[in-house]
């Protein structure tokens, strides 16, 4: 048994505004903008449906421009994320 330390970070979103709150609509820059300033950890996780079918997000972004500037590896899970940790 691995230990595995976990926190949660609620992105803001500036792009379309601080009142919709579905992952569906995150932007590249956002999370970016908000996660920039944290300390680095191993891995940040983001579900899969924050990605058009292109990979993209709404701004364009890809997930491998994100992971270049946030200097950070970045996993898209699924919306069972608890599976997800089971693979590890």
């Amino acid at each position: 048994i691995r230990k595995l330390d976990t926190s949660m970070t609620v992105i803001k979103n500036n792009f379309y505004g601080k009142s919709v709150k579905v992952s569906g609509l995150m932007t590249g820059s956002d999370i970016y903008d908000q996660l920039r300033e944290m300390p680095p950890v191993d891995m940040v996780f983001l579900p899969e449906n924050c990605l058009n079918a292109d990979g993209l997000f709404l701004d364009d972004w890809t997930v491998a421009k994100l992971e270049q500037k946030l200097h950070q590896n970045i996993k898209i899970v699924g919306l069972d994320f608890v599976e997800h940790l089971r693979l590890l």
